[in-house]
């Protein structure tokens, strides 16, 4: 499907989505990490975005899509090898804004990162309006 490129890219795998909740995984590489060899902040914030994004597809009708309005990101132990896990579950889902969170942890289950986002909920065939000035 070419909307995962970027997540197959990073190799997030998807292993259990449904009922507004989404656990996503990926192993640590070595060009993941900064130059002080831990994984870049960017890599975790798109796993996170990720798995928030599939835990509210599961509560989307087929007429509907959803878009990242902002993610808050609290980084809370580095990681430099492994495997992390993000579990992401939606806390509130409005008309048009939903309300979630994840907790990402590494193989070891210890908290690596604690994220809330909030997403825009809208109709298929929005996501790029015409600009009319």
């Amino acid at each position: 499907m070419s909307h995962r490129i970027f997540p197959e890219v990073l190799g997030i795998a998807f292993e259990t989505f449904g009922d507004g909740r989404a656990r996503c995984s990926l192993s640590v590489k070595e060009h993941f990490l900064n130059p002080d060899g831990v994984v870049h902040g960017g890599v975790i914030y798109t796993l996170v975005d990720t798995g928030m994004g599939l835990a509210l597809w599961t509560l989307l009708r087929p007429d509907e899509l959803c878009r990242t309005i902002e993610i808050k990101i609290n980084y809370l132990r580095p990681v430099s090898s492994g495997r992390l896990v993000a579990d992401n579950e939606v806390i509130q889902r409005g008309a048009t804004v939903a309300v979630l969170q994840s907790r990402v942890e590494d193989e070891r289950g210890k908290l690596v990162a604690l994220a809330t986002g909030s997403f825009h909920v809208g109709p298929r065939g929005t996501a790029n309006p015409k600009r009319t000035s």
